[in-house]
């Protein structure tokens, strides 16, 4: 996506997620390389319950979103599943198709 120029990784995430206080501090870079800060989402008390549950992608993100980085953003590696989760929700957003469908239309046109 960055290379068709729909996204830079150097962007931050206010774009994506306006309402998130740290959104100004936290790019798209920081989410694939684990150092964003955010807080990974199996770490919330209660995860394995709220997983039992269906919920939307947005409101799986407003979880996380809602804590406390653990760190300055670029400052510290740690491995997060939360910025995956984000990175989706990105996708979707940007693309207005679900992340399966993206991910099912990509691995189509890259066999050819």
């Amino acid at each position: 996506m960055e290379e068709q120029g729909v996204l830079n990784v150097d962007e931050n995430l206010k774009r994506f997620t306006p309402s998130f206080n740290y959104a100004d501090d936290i790019t798209i870079d920081h989410l694939l390389t684990h150092t964003s800060g955010i807080p990974n989402i199996t770490q919330i008390p209660n995860f394995r319950e709220l997983m039992k549950h269906s919920t939307t992608l947005e409101n799986t993100i407003n979880l996380f979103l809602s804590l406390e980085p653990e760190f300055k953003s670029g400052t510290r590696f740690k491995y997060t599943n939360s910025g995956y989760i984000l990175l989706a929700y990105i996708i979707e957003q940007t693309t207005g198709l679900s992340y399966g469908d993206f991910c099912g239309i990509w691995c189509y046109i890259l066999t050819f």
